[in-house]
């Protein structure tokens, strides 16, 4: 009769162990399933977590910039304290179509002598390298108007077109006048307590006369330390920044400067914040470095998503304000 009751007492026991094991380890944390994100979306791991026994301890900004199935790792402590760790997947996937950058219509001189598909901005939100193509009849050496269609195609299989009219003309009409406002004027109009107005200035200026700038209240000045001529070009200093920027502080008008740039690569946007922190030793600025990228009538030709030229812009800045300077764009 003991040995029933001793077996029974243990059979109890072990069936409280198995009942505290089943509760202990059984699923503490529910995920979604089939997780889709849109590329660059702004999603938290708990954006997925139906239930969690417990505490999740890292709410962390999740990486959407990588197309295609990504793994997101998260720590929890249930409520028996114990530090766990889990894993789900997710994808990450384009459903935006490329962008195509053109009017109803596009003018062009008789005997032009680029692809039109290198100079209509044909471009993506991912992909470096989206497909773009025109169909239709046309002559560059014909006067006319032409019907035809520019096409795109990412590599993630969304597409656009653009419809518009081809008109090659004998000469364009460009006008005569350049428009000129006072400075005077632009500065009763956009002045008050929130702005500063200044000007921007360049070898293009020749030699400025910073005591007449001081003079008619301009607050500051955007000074072009370099840049590059061309893709892949060489850095070139402006040759009246030292003069510029040294006349400025003189006349206590203070100082933004900005580096124009070709960039196609991070590295190489790095290397320019590089070149304009060591021309800019020994000068006290205020203002912010600009990074000037504004190729968009040859963009097609730098291969570059959007979320690439981003980058870009985004190491020139950061490389800047690493030093201890504002960056903008």
């Amino acid at each position: 009769m003991k040995r029933y009751l001793l077996c029974g007492f243990i059979g109890l026991i072990l069936g409280l162990c198995f009942s505290w094991m089943f509760l202990t380890y059984r699923d503490e944390v529910i995920i979604d399933d089939d997780i889709k994100v849109e590329f660059r979306d702004e999603v938290y791991v708990s954006d997925f977590i139906n239930y969690i026994d417990g505490t999740l301890l890292d709410n962390y900004l999740i990486d959407t910039t990588k197309l295609g199935v990504n793994k997101v790792r998260y720590l929890y402590k249930n409520n028996y304290g114990w530090i766990k760790s889990g894993s789900f997947d997710i994808e990450v996937v384009d459903t935006k179509e490329p962008v195509i950058m053109v009017g109803d219509s596009y003018t062009v001189v008789k005997g032009y002598d680029r692809a039109l598909e290198d100079v209509i901005l044909c471009a993506d939100n991912v992909d470096d390298n989206v497909e773009c193509w025109i169909e239709g009849e046309y002559d560059l050496d014909d006067i006319g108007s032409y019907e035809i269609e520019m096409f795109a195609r990412d590599s993630s299989g969304n597409s656009n077109s653009a419809k518009f009219t081809l008109r090659v003309v004998n000469k364009v009409n460009t006008g005569s006048n350049e428009s000129y406002i006072d400075y005077r004027d632009i500065y009763s109009k956009y002045k008050s307590s929130d702005t500063l107005i200044g000007i921007d200035i360049s070898k293009w200026q020749g030699d400025v006369d910073f005591e007449r700038l001081k003079d008619n209240d301009v607050e500051f000045v955007m000074i072009k330390l370099g840049g590059q001529s061309e893709i892949d070009g060489e850095i070139e200093m402006d040759p009246y920044f030292y003069d510029n920027i040294e006349e400025a502080i003189l006349y206590d008008i203070d100082v933004e400067v900005y580096f124009y740039s070709y960039a196609r690569s991070v590295k190489e946007a790095e290397g320019q914040a590089k070149y304009v922190m060591n021309a800019l030793k020994g000068y006290d600025i205020t203002m912010p470095i600009a990074f000037d990228w504004e190729n968009f009538g040859i963009y097609n030709t730098f291969n570059l998503s959007f979320h690439s030229l981003n980058n870009i812009a985004n190491a020139f800045i950061s490389r800047v304000e690493d030093s201890g300077y504002e960056g903008v764009l």
